[in-house]
């Protein structure tokens, strides 16, 4: 078993900033390593955005992504 790690966390923005502008937030997006999608939203679950009810789960998309190293 793997325990979920954090590959690259971030936001999503509507648009690139102008400058002297504030940031338009579209949401958020996780890169993660783990065992199983189950793994990733219990993970989530515990986050502090979702204990905030910040993060709308109805909206939480996960893809599982095949590793290449080139």
């Amino acid at each position: 078993m793997v325990l979920m790690k954090h590959i690259c966390l971030g936001a999503l923005l509507e648009e690139v900033p102008k400058e002297g502008e504030g940031l338009k937030f579209q949401g958020s997006a996780m890169v993660a390593l783990a065992s199983s999608k189950e793994e990733v939203l219990e993970k989530l679950k515990s986050d502090i955005y979702a204990k905030s009810e910040i993060w709308d789960f109805s909206k939480v998309s996960l893809y599982k992504v095949e590793e290449w190293m080139g």
